[in-house]
């Protein structure tokens, strides 16, 4: 069996890696840049030499994956490694092929654990990482014998022209969607992707928002009317959005959504959106969001998009007329790019990434949180610094939503969402922060976690809390995956390791565990008393927490999980219309430039409602079509009008091509 998960594993990093081929750049992360490797020869030591103070020996140890722990041996011989394998894992195989067939054999091949790790599977690079230093250690040796820098270098080829119809900047899901549609439209593409891979925060994505699609007939759900999804939306943000273009996105989105699966985007699966039936779909695509990512770039490789990566816009060219015309850029080595265009479109995917802009424009907890493990394991290619924003506020845009951003689970630093660890930290059972006080009624972690000191808190149970999880499903299940209420199998096992990685605290008594957690001992043995009180009298005074949720502490030991705010993507930042033209701070449009995805102020005017499951990555594809379009329109003089402009063109034209009877 694990012969044949290698073999898929094998073949799935191939047809990754042959999609991005086209692109002319290989599919790999330097740490601490993002341009394309090159070779590096192992160090060269006599065979009588031991390379290192490692003593000959199989060793095994575990890092965290993007679902779990990833577990490693790694022999030394002469103290060299000779051989890294990964032995267990729970990765999804279209995000970690890559990871699992290529790092190990970069580690031996180097000899060292600095190497070039993989944009589209980091966490999993990561883990793996994490574990082979761990088995450096126990062989006796030190990390930093096995850190010889085997990173690739940025190469120079020289300063760039392009001239073409549109320019994108950014390769994510709204950057793809634009250039594939534009090139079908006839138009010449020039599309720039800072990192070395395209597909941006399609790479932690799981499903997308669907209404009317022929995804949700398939798998016969029933869906709200497009007037029904427009209320819902527009009263969650306290009609403070952009009401055009949300009327824009419940109008088109199932249009859209067809269109995405007619390029060869099949429907695996469709869940109910977390507001429960009758209301909007969650529609997983094959290979989840990775999957689309790759399918999206062989799309332009086969249209002819010309894509540069390793290159990051840095301004925008703007005529004497105030008509964008032009994006500056440069490469990862230095060099310098133009490319003079019709139009521009923005599509940089926020700044999630940027400390900064989080601290000025959301606050300094959600910056903290955003630094501290959270955000890290959101999921996507990393590096959303906001140039794209900042590039439209250079030139006179309007700002709109950049204060507001999408929430995910809180997460445990150091290890995976949905991971045993992450499952037993999001029970509600007791929630303190970093005073040893209790501040919620143990729900709505993920928010509460950010608007936190230092934004964290720690998640308490005592030993009996977690037997009850180890045949029992829990509390509450992570909502990233359906059922994660499971009971936990080798639960008290996973624990052990993960206290002596440090990720989880434990021990014997209140004060002891308070300690280690660094809260005042006195206070927080007084917080679980007056809970154990409230539990026993059933009765929450202080938030209301429901009676059959009140669980009374018992003996120890104790556990202590840290729980981080994460954060998904910002959600906001350039005023648009719903065109996805960009609005000045005169209230005209900018001609020339366009604005989409994450960097697109309008579409929300609150945090995300992760009620409405995938609405960012559908609205990504919807405003990437539609700038596209617009644009076609702007440079023809005409509308677009085809099969993927009319609803019901569409689903009659994407059931052709998928061969599905609609009449079933």
């Amino acid at each position: 069996m694990k012969h044949a998960k290698k073999l898929l594993c094998a073949l799935l990093a191939g047809a990754m890696l042959f999609a991005m081929a086209a692109c002319g750049q290989e599919n790999a992360e330097p740490t601490g840049s993002a341009s394309a490797p090159q070779t590096t020869s192992t160090p060269s030591q006599t065979a009588e030499e031991p390379f290192s103070s490692a003593k000959d020996g199989t060793y095994t140890d575990f890092g965290s994956g993007r679902n779990d722990f990833i577990y490693v041996e790694t022999t030394f011989e002469n103290g060299r490694i000779t051989s890294v394998e990964v032995t267990d894992e729970k990765e999804t195989p279209t995000i970690a092929a890559p990871a699992l067939n290529m790092i190990p054999d970069r580690i031996v091949e180097n000899q060292s654990v600095n190497i070039d790790t993989i944009a589209t599977c980091t966490l999993a690079c990561n883990g793996i990482i994490e574990a082979v230093k761990g088995c450096i250690e126990q062989a006796g040796a030190s990390v930093d014998e096995f850190m010889t820098d085997a990173t690739s270098k940025p190469e120079s080829t020289g300063d760039a022209t392009y001239d073409c119809d549109v320019a994108i900047v950014g390769a994510g899901g709204s950057g793809l969607a634009a250039a594939v549609r534009a090139a079908q439209l006839g138009l010449n593409v020039v599309m720039m992707e800072k990192r070395n891979v395209t597909g941006g925060a399609l790479y932690g994505t799981e499903c997308h928002y669907s209404l009317n699609s022929i995804g949700d007939v398939m798998f016969d759900m029933q869906t709200q009317t497009p007037e029904e999804g427009y209320e819902y939306h527009m009263n969650h943000n306290h009609n403070n959005s952009n009401p055009e273009i949300v009327k824009l996105f419940m109008n088109n989105v199932g249009t859209s959504t067809n269109w995405i699966i007619s390029l060869g985007n099949n429907v695996e699966a469709a869940y109910d959106s977390f507001r429960g039936p009758n209301t909007s779909t969650w529609l997983m695509l094959e290979g989840e969001g990775p999957g689309v990512a790759v399918r999206l770039q062989g799309q332009c490789n086969e249209l002819g998009v010309t894509t540069l990566l390793n290159t990051t816009g840095k301004s925008l060219i703007m005529d004497e007329n105030g008509q964008c015309v032009g994006v500056n850029a440069e490469t990862a080595a230095g060099d310098k790019v133009t490319v003079n265009a019709k139009s521009v479109i923005v599509a940089t995917g926020g700044f999630v990434d940027n400390e900064e802009m989080l601290a000025e424009y959301v606050g300094q907890n959600q910056a903290d949180a955003s630094t501290s493990g959270g955000n890290l394991k959101a999921g996507g290619t990393g590096g959303r610094m906001g140039e794209g924003i900042q590039m439209c506020w250079d030139v006179g845009a309007a700002k709109f939503g950049q204060e507001w951003v999408a929430y995910s689970l809180t997460t445990v630093p150091g290890c995976a969402i949905d991971s045993p660890v992450h499952r037993v930290g999001y029970q509600g059972y007791l929630w303190v922060n970093n005073s040893g006080e209790r501040f919620s009624n143990e729900s709505g972690g993920f928010m509460l976690a950010c608007d936190q000191e230092h934004g964290f808190y720690w998640s308490i149970l005592d030993q009996s809390m977690i037997d009850f999880m180890s045949t029992n499903n829990t509390l509450a299940g992570t909502c990233f995956t359906p059922s994660t209420n499971a009971p936990i199998e080798g639960l008290q096992e996973i624990l052990d390791a993960a206290v002596e990685k440090g990720f989880v605290l434990k021990a014997d008594t209140l004060e002891d565990l308070a300690a280690q957690m660094e809260v005042p001992a006195e206070t927080f043995v007084s917080t679980v008393e007056t809970y154990n009180t409230y539990c026993a009298n059933g009765e929450d005074p202080d938030f209301g927490k429901a009676a059959e949720s009140l669980i009374a502490f018992g003996e120890g030991p104790y556990y202590a999980v840290k729980m981080v705010g994460g954060m998904l993507t910002t959600i906001g930042g350039v005023k648009i219309n719903e065109k996805m033209e960009v609005i000045s701070e005169d209230g005209d449009v900018i001609p020339g430039l366009y604005c989409i995805g994450a960097d697109a102020g309008g579409f929300y005017a609150e945090h995300y409602n992760f009620l409405d499951s995938g609405c960012a990555s559908s609205f990504s594809f919807l405003s990437g079509k539609t700038a596209a379009e617009s644009i076609t329109e702007a440079l023809t003089g005409e509308k677009v009008s085809d099969e993927w402009t009319d609803h019901d063109a569409s689903m009659q034209a994407v059931a052709d091509i998928i061969g599905y009877d609609l009449n079933q």
